[in-house]
């Protein structure tokens, strides 16, 4: 069987008495534990980011690197390529006939390499 509720107790809230008391409470004292339990949430929050500040750093220096290298490479290319090199007269080439396994003459590998040049020379 159902009991009637107590008195001093709602059924859904329950106790009255503690609603009572909060309500009696002033707002500056609402105000300052609300003020309290942001700065600790602040407080937290950036402790949390300042544990992770190697990997924040490492995030934004990342890209920064990259384009550093990426700025040197082509420097070096640009270096290079600006070398002076004298360029040979061109060769003409006789047709070459269609490589296949059957052919009787072979297949022949056709390679571009200017003569005269020392390290093109030295590669062949």
């Amino acid at each position: 069987a159902m009991q009637p509720p107590d008195e001093g107790k709602s059924p859904l809230l329950g106790s009255t008495d503690a609603l009572a008391a909060e309500e009696s409470v002033p707002w500056s004292e609402s105000l300052r534990e609300i003020a309290n339990a942001t700065a600790v949430s602040i407080t937290l929050r950036c402790r949390l980011a300042l544990r992770s500040v190697g990997s924040t750093a490492a995030q934004l220096l990342t890209p920064l690197a990259v384009i550093v290298a990426l700025l040197a490479l082509q420097q070096v290319s640009n270096a290079i390529l600006a070398s002076h090199e004298e360029y040979p007269e061109p060769t003409p080439i006789p047709p070459l006939h269609k490589c296949t396994t059957k052919s009787p003459q072979g297949c022949k590998t056709v390679l571009y390499g200017p003569q005269g040049v020392p390290w093109v020379e030295q590669i062949m």
